[in-house]
């Protein structure tokens, strides 16, 4: 019975990454975008910590650090900012985390939680605002690893990526994780990482004949 609940949920909640973009964002192909700098809260990829950064993770010479801050742990160092984005439309958000790779900004992370009745409305609300913000095409949707979990994939109007997923919280509450980032640098931090990585292009944008 659990099995076909998360079955049934599964299909809803997929459908909905899909039923919330605009109609432009299913026709909309690589060739029809129109090139823009990418900028997130002032901030563009490539780019070294701002002034107002605080580093919590990873490598933090150099930079204004947390009281909490972490020991280095990984290749990565991350920083969040005294003041930052609270929303995306109406929808609130955690601080944004802002991962860096040689001092350059290669991936931005945000979340925040929705009671499980609501998902529908916080997943458009969250979508329809980064689609004002940056025009989104989607590439690929569906479920995915852990059970629970579902996935969109965008890429911006200025090539960067979008990742939109939705997963099980606690208390019946699903989490919305989104992250962005530059593909490029993504993979040189993914080679970095792992000497064998193999870097692979991004998916076509979605057509509904794909499924």
């Amino acid at each position: 019975m659990k099995t076909w609940i998360w079955i049934i949920k599964a299909c809803l909640v997929t459908s909905l990454l899909l039923a919330a973009q605009p109609a432009r964002l299913q026709a909309q192909s690589f060739a029809e975008s129109s090139p823009a700098d990418f900028s997130f809260e002032g901030l563009s990829f490539g780019e070294p910590p701002s002034g107002d950064m605080l580093c919590f993770r990873g490598d933090c010479a150099g930079y204004p650090q947390s009281t909490t801050a972490h020991a280095p742990e990984s290749i990565l160092s991350s920083y969040m900012r005294r003041l930052d984005l609270t929303h995306l439309g109406r929808t609130p958000v955690t601080s944004p985390q802002y991962d860096f790779f040689n001092d350059r900004l290669v991936r931005i992370s945000i979340r925040t939680e929705c009671p499980e009745e609501q998902i529908a409305a916080c997943l458009e609300d969250v979508i329809i605002s980064l689609d004002a913000r940056y025009g989104l095409t989607l590439l690929r949707k569906g479920a995915t690893e852990p059970a629970g979990s579902l996935t969109g994939l965008y890429q911006t109007d200025s090539g960067e990526v979008v990742s939109v997923k939705a997963i099980d919280g606690l208390e019946r509450q699903r989490i919305i994780a989104i992250q962005i980032y530059n593909h490029r640098l993504m993979d040189e931090l993914r080679k970095a990482a792992n000497p064998n990585y193999q870097p692979s292009p991004l998916p076509a944008p979605y057509s509904n004949a794909d499924y």
